[in-house]
């Protein structure tokens, strides 16, 4: 994976969820958990939604190499 380090994920409060949701189940890592849990305590948001907003800023800030 590469390193973006010129783009930050800013949480902002909480918005209200846009069109229809489906349950998608993941493994994470207790690490990665315990670094989610940090963050909702300090914002305010749900883990869910911090991993919507970490999955939609990876999917519009990705970029895929062909090798």
């Amino acid at each position: 994976m590469e390193n973006y380090s010129n783009k930050k994920l800013i949480i902002r409060p909480r918005r209200a969820a846009l069109g229809k949701t489906a349950v998608v189940s993941v493994r994470l890592s207790e690490d990665t958990i315990k670094r989610l849990d940090t963050i909702t305590t300090r914002t305010g948001h749900s883990r869910n939604e911090l991993i919507q907003l970490c999955v939609e800023f990876g999917l519009e800030n990705m970029e895929i190499k062909e090798d």
